[in-house]
């Protein structure tokens, strides 16, 4: 996601979801822990969206549930 503007981010994080691609995974997976805390809540929730499974290690650990 390096040639999309930082504004234009948050819009195309629900399409990476649609289309759920390992590398669209990879792009949203690094918003999520960014430092932009609005991003990081947009991000976690097109993570919760994502067609399959691959990222539930990742919301996991990024909304602290990974201990038992």
């Amino acid at each position: 996601m390096g040639v999309v503007s930082p504004e234009d981010r948050g819009a195309l994080l629900p399409l990476l979801a649609e289309l759920g691609t390992e590398e669209g995974l990879v792009a949203v997976e690094s918003v999520a822990i960014g430092n932009d805390p609005e991003r990081v809540k947009e991000a976690v929730r097109v993570l919760a969206l994502w067609p399959n499974a691959a990222p539930a290690w990742h919301l996991l650990t990024v909304t602290g549930g990974s201990e038992p």
